[in-house]
């Protein structure tokens, strides 16, 4: 029986893949939510570990290599926003924002393979 929390994720993640159309990458970040917004659907005790154990290992991949933007985010003296729109003077801001991405993913994801770790 699918749980309200995975329903909830994946319509949660359903509305991450569809907001991220407008951005000029879009087309991988919809595809990579949407992913998630299955397993979140397909996800029962027993069942799917080593396919979401790879997506998990995906998003700490993506973290490693956008963590040097997000912490220059953190640091920088500019008063620059995560909301600001994306200027070429400014690549870390949307660094910062794919960080947070797959941060939220990332965690999602453990979630769910802790979900389908457990005996059915």
């Amino acid at each position: 029986m699918i749980k309200p929390l995975n329903i909830g994720l994946c319509f949660l993640f359903s509305l991450f893949a569809w907001f991220q159309l407008n951005d000029p990458d879009g087309v991988v970040w919809a595809v990579f939510y949407g992913v998630i917004a299955v397993y979140a659907a397909l996800t029962r005790p027993g069942r799917m570990t080593l396919p979401l154990l790879i997506l998990l290992i995906f998003c700490l991949s993506g973290m490693v290599a956008f963590a040097g933007g997000f912490v220059e985010f953190l640091t920088n003296q500019d008063n620059i926003g995560f909301a600001e729109g994306m200027q070429n003077n400014y690549p870390y801001i949307e660094e910062a924002r794919e960080f947070g991405g797959l941060t939220i993913a990332a965690m999602m994801v453990m979630l769910l393979y802790r979900q389908s770790k457990q005996p059915a």
